[in-house]
């Protein structure tokens, strides 16, 4: 289940909410922790998200640069750390919000290598995404 949280907080019970859809054995991807508010003041919370057992999604744009220098730099904290599980466009259409993952995957190549940014966009996604479109 791909989770949003708001860009200004993490909502109370967000943990509990975690916990009981992990017990239902449904998967948490946390989109774009790096942009959220209270997140990018603490990077204990976003490291308690991943020891609940959530995977990180980053958005390619904040990787490179394209959301502001604070959550670049979050992102590359997360990236540095291991815990960035996919990188993804955030793509909302084709104008304003287009799917373009290309300077982002640059951006991650030159922090975690070119062959960890591929897997970032190509390995993980097929691998979590296996069998659900065959």
């Amino acid at each position: 289940m791909l989770l949003e949280l708001p860009h200004s907080h993490v909502p109370p019970g967000t943990d509990q909410m975690i916990r009981w859809l992990l017990r239902q054995d449904i998967a948490i991807l946390i989109a774009h922790p790096e942009r959220n508010k209270e997140l990018m003041r603490s990077y204990a919370k976003i490291e308690a998200l991943r020891d609940l057992g959530c995977m990180l999604q980053i958005t390619a744009g904040s990787i490179a640069g394209r959301f502001g220098e604070h959550p670049k730099a979050v992102a590359e904290h997360i990236l540095k750390q291991g815990w960035c599980d996919l990188l993804a466009s955030d793509a909302h259409n084709l104008r304003s919000r287009p799917p373009q993952l290309s300077d982002g995957v640059e951006a991650a190549a030159a922090i975690v290598g070119k062959e960890q940014a591929q897997k970032l966009v190509v390995d993980h996604p097929m691998r979590l995404t296996a069998g659900m479109f065959t």
